[in-house]
């Protein structure tokens, strides 16, 4: 792998990161990741909430709000889903962009913590993920939240279940988000683009990854449910939000962005999408460097421009 890509300066110190998929890595990480939602506290400039209901099984979910405090707070919130192969926690470079997204965009931030294969197959993510975003709705006046401004927003499995909220949303006759932020998002499933198979040795992620988090979490079901594994099959487009998508040169999934896009475009919904040049897939982990600091800069353009 070594020289093979040519990465952005800011991503470089991981071209040789990339955490191996197998049990007992996942039971680790489960763990020690784990922890650091336990330790988001309540700071100087920002009030930490942790939040805990029933979910569609009676079973808990949890989530955190994160909202700057300032007297001028805007009324939008963002609902953040972490993503990780719908293997991993969120890990702290979500948290960071949680924090940084919540101060930028002057807003609240929801980040849910939903349960994670493989012991909680599909659709156990795709159902926490949507009864949490329905509370928010519900609880919209206890929040201090415009109903009518949820910003959903995923990187990779998260897009996935930020498409997929959308369409439940719709579905179950409730409040449409009003924008979506999807960063290089989970899509397809079973679908070979030319991303799937030609990146199979980057950094962060690849397609060998991408099928180990498939085993874990995917299951062999009828065509009703495709639609909710694999959101570009959706036919959902009718009162559509407006869509924000990141794809990177080098990601296994930048198929599954530029399809989704695509398909987007064709059905008359307001999308864009920007391919980040020199990346790997989540390369939001790069906190605090030039390159992220524009891309956010540009996400909170899109959030914020009514």
């Amino acid at each position: 792998m070594k020289n093979k890509y040519e990465f952005h300066e800011d991503l470089k110190k991981y071209k040789n990161f990339n955490v191996p998929v197998n049990s007992f890595v996942v039971y680790m990480s489960k763990f020690f990741l784990g922890l650091l939602f336990k330790f988001q506290i309540s700071k100087k400039k920002m009030k930490v909430n942790k939040y805990k209901i029933k979910s569609f099984d009676g079973k808990n979910v949890s989530f955190l709000s994160y909202t700057p405090i300032n007297n001028s707070l805007s009324d939008k919130c963002i609902y953040f889903i972490h993503g990780g192969g719908f293997v991993f926690n969120s890990a702290p470079h979500h948290y960071a962009l949680a924090k940084n997204m919540a101060i930028k965009c002057n807003c609240k931030v929801i980040l849910v913590n939903y349960r994670l294969a493989p012991k909680y197959k599909f659709p156990y993510a795709t159902n926490d993920v949507f009864e949490v975003y329905k509370w928010i709705v519900n609880n919209a006046n206890l929040l201090n939240i415009n109903v009518n401004k949820i910003v959903v927003m995923g990187d990779s499995a998260g897009g996935n279940l930020s498409l997929t909220t959308s369409l439940k949303a719709y579905e179950n006759n409730i409040v449409i988000p009003y924008k979506q932020v999807l960063l290089y998002p989970c899509t397809l499933k079973d679908v070979k683009t030319k991303s799937n198979t030609t990146f199979i040795d980057t950094p962060m992620c690849n397609s060998k990854d991408m099928n180990k988090y498939g085993t874990y979490y995917f299951i062999n079901d009828n065509k009703e449910n495709l639609k909710y594994m694999a959101p570009y099959f959706s036919n959902f487009f009718e009162n559509y939000p407006k869509i924000y998508i990141e794809v990177a040169e080098y990601d296994c999934l930048k198929d599954d962005g530029i399809m989704m896009y695509e398909k987007l475009k064709e059905n008359n919904v307001d999308v864009r999408i920007y391919e980040i040049k020199k990346a790997m897939h989540g390369y939001d982990i790069a906190i605090n460097t030039p390159l992220l600091k524009s891309l956010i800069d540009q996400r909170v353009l899109f959030i914020n421009d009514d």
